[in-house]
């Protein structure tokens, strides 16, 4: 009687603990699903926030929702050359109306405001404000915050108009708990067709390449394919000369914002997309002291250089690129032809005595220039004599064209 006693207690305790662990495990599990399901809805929400942020956006501006970093950028001369003194003159009575304001600002908490550029119409640049609502029922505090600044609202369909005490007059969209905001309605409506279009690798670049940090004021994320759109706005004719380089680039930039009362600083990586660019054949050398860019005149107004750290090893690099742009036979074709013709054999020159950098630039005159160093001028100069003619005192011109292209590519195309 006593062992079947205590068998039963046993089997009684057994029980009681099966059950607790069931309950334990059903308590964990729900526990996991809300706690990935929420993070889950956070990572839709800043996906959906990164889709509309960047969609057709050429310069996308990235920092933490503060007030003191939106009143630097807001007045920074920057963006004003950028957007012009109208939409600059815009963002800055946006900031002074409603971003700075404590009770709006506070809506938002620390997320992440992206300010985009993009191509307007009649030659303007647009800018779509971009961000998150971090508290329950945002879009009503936000509504009845801005009221209470003495802003006029007008709601139809999935805009809301918002005119501002000084008239100024901007666009409104609130979806979910994400904000967009322009002086555009048609930047505002493609920006929310776009929230959920997920094959946009702009957006995750950005999202790889984030790193926000007290010590920099704000990130700048650029996408190449989109900038001669917006160049062009603020430019007259096409991108030539040295900003030729910035067509049919298909590379993204992320770079660190950092500011000073007389200086702007960017520093970053640019990653380009496929294998096909001649900046490739850059990307496995380490950088390089520059000292070439001493030859640069005062009516400089532009300028690129390239450091070539081995040229021996960047020249068979230069043969795939020139291979894959169909240009490898002409190359050779126009080496062999000007050894047989002037007697030379261009491969003890230009390898031989080219020292690790070149540059090309144009001037305020419009006149476009390039240069290579070279370890001795004297002795390449005697080398070349025969393929060269005098131009003017101490300047001598190529016989031949297409010399330099031969042996440093895309640079000198045009000379």
């Amino acid at each position: 009687m006593l062992s079947q006693f205590y068998l039963s207690l046993y089997i009684h305790q057994m029980k009681r603990i099966l059950v607790l662990i069931i309950v334990l495990l059903i308590a964990i599990v729900t526990m996991a699903y809300l706690y990935f399901s929420g993070l889950q809805t956070g990572k839709k929400n800043d996906d959906a926030l990164l889709y509309t942020a960047t969609s057709n956006a050429s310069i996308i501006f990235s920092f933490q929702n503060d007030k003191s970093i939106v009143d630097i950028l807001a007045g920074q001369s920057l963006i004003a050359e950028l957007v012009g003194k109208e939409k600059s003159a815009s963002l800055q009575s946006l900031n002074k109306y409603l971003l700075s304001k404590e009770t709006i600002g506070r809506l938002a908490g620390k997320e992440n405001v992206y300010i985009s550029l993009l191509p307007g119409e009649n030659k303007t640049i647009e800018f779509l404000y971009s961000t998150k609502i971090s508290v329950e029922n945002g879009s009503a505090l936000l509504i009845n915050a801005m009221k209470s600044q003495g802003i006029r609202l007008a709601t139809t369909g999935k805009l809301t108009s918002i005119t501002l005490p000084d008239s100024s007059v901007f666009f409104l969209a609130i979806r979910e708990n994400l904000i967009l905001l322009s002086s555009s309605v048609n930047t505002v409506l493609k920006a929310l067709s776009a929230a959920t279009d997920k094959s946009n690798p702009f957006a995750e670049f950005i999202t790889s390449n984030s790193k926000l940090e007290k010590s920099s004021l704000a990130e700048v994320y650029i996408n190449f394919n989109n900038l001669p759109k917006l160049l062009t706005v603020i430019m007259p004719g096409k991108l030539n000369g040295n900003l030729s380089v910035l067509n049919n680039q298909n590379a993204f930039a992320s770079l660190v914002y950092n500011y000073s009362t007389d200086k702007i600083l960017f520093s970053g990586t640019t990653n380009l997309n496929g294998n096909n660019s001649y900046f490739q054949l850059y990307s496995s050398f380490r950088a390089q002291k520059i000292s070439i860019n001493n030859i640069l005149p005062q009516n400089t107004a532009s300028y690129t250089i390239y450091t070539i750290e081995n040229y021996v090893a960047w020249s068979s690099k230069l043969k795939v690129w020139l291979d894959q742009q169909r240009q490898l036979r002409k190359k050779t074709a126009i080496l062999k032809n000007i050894n047989s013709k002037y007697h030379l054999d261009l491969e003890q020159v230009f390898p031989k005595y080219f020292k690790s950098q070149l540059i090309t630039f144009q001037l305020s005159t419009s006149e476009s220039l390039g240069a290579i160093a070279l370890s001795n001028g004297e002795k390449f100069e005697q080398q070349l004599l025969d393929v060269s003619s005098t131009s003017g005192d101490e300047i001598k011109a190529f016989k031949e064209s297409d010399l330099m292209y031969c042996y440093f590519g895309e640079p000198f195309k045009k000379f």
